[in-house]
């Protein structure tokens, strides 16, 4: 195959020149470059006759922004392109030839994807089977459909009874892991309803991460008198989970509590020692949330 030697001001070339070279190209850089940075130059205007006169433009390709002139002729001369000359050869035959030759290799090489299961198959399977498949499913399904995924979260997280039971015991925790992606003021609303009457360190976790725009103001109307008294260990870590997302969700009912935190502790099913104790963490955690700008 012929070759040309071509010099630049910071680098030297061979250029081959021959028919059919982009069949081979990979095996044979990797061959010449196996330790070396790539930095591939395409020909786009292959107008010189070998052993005759004319010019070859040398644009860089994907790693390179520079371009060459080389004139052949003795006395052979180089420089850089203009941008205009850059212009030029980005549209030449030869460069888009490279580009979609590229393409389709990399098209050839990469796996097959599996078509994505539909709504109606993943609803099907989110029905029967095995837990890990049906929470997977209804994973899958939140993503892909979150309005049909929130009926099923509610539907699910309905019956708390799951929780204890060894057929459903692990579909719980996928409904909250759906609800908090789906993110939705009802699915919200519904987990921490289910964390008040439930509690668990699994369910605050992923009630935490919940990142829609509602989740801290329905996490915070939660917050009432009623929740104190029946259930102050949970509505508690709610507090905490909006100290530790900074939001403070609704002012008027952080500011209720904190101003009569005491009486709502006092009606509390619980020894005079640990109410005291639980005002203290009340009254911290309400002066944090109200220290945050509204």
């Amino acid at each position: 195959m012929p070759v040309i030697p071509v010099k630049t001001p910071s680098a030297s070339y061979d250029v081959t020149i021959a028919a059919d070279l982009l069949r081979t190209l990979n095996p044979r850089l990797h061959k010449l470059n196996k330790d070396k940075p790539f930095r591939p130059f395409v020909v786009t205007s292959p107008d010189i006759q070998v052993g005759g006169t004319g010019t070859l433009s040398f644009r860089g390709f994907e790693t390179s922004d520079a371009g060459w002139i080389v004139r052949a002729d003795p006395p052979s001369r180089v420089r850089l392109m203009t941008k205009a000359e850059k212009r030029i050869a980005d549209a030449a035959r030869e460069m888009t030839t490279l580009k979609q030759a590229i393409a389709e290799l990399a098209a050839q090489a990469s796996p097959a994807r599996a078509p994505r299961a539909t709504t109606a198959e993943l609803v099907s399977a989110i029905a029967k089977g095995k837990q890990k498949d049906r929470a997977a499913a209804l994973a899958k399904l939140a993503s892909v459909d979150p309005v049909a995924a929130e009926r099923i979260v509610l539907e699910w997280l309905a019956d708390v009874s799951w929780w204890e039971d060894p057929q459903t015991y692990a579909l719980p925790p996928a409904a909250f892991e759906a609800g908090a992606t789906i993110g939705t003021k009802r699915c919200i609303a519904r987990m921490v309803a289910v964390y008040l009457e439930v509690g668990g360190g699994w369910s605050m976790t992923i009630l935490a991460k919940a990142r829609s725009a509602d989740a801290a103001s329905t996490i915070a109307s939660a917050l009432t008198a009623e929740s104190l008294r029946d259930h102050v260990a949970q509505t508690t870590d709610l507090l905490r989970i909006l100290k530790d997302r900074r939001e403070i969700g609704d002012r008027s009912r952080i500011e209720a509590i904190a101003r009569d935190v005491k009486r709502l502790v006092a009606t509390c099913d619980l020894p005079a020692i640990s109410k005291a104790d639980w005002v203290k963490r009340i009254s911290a955690l309400t002066k944090e949330l109200l220290a945050l700008p509204s």
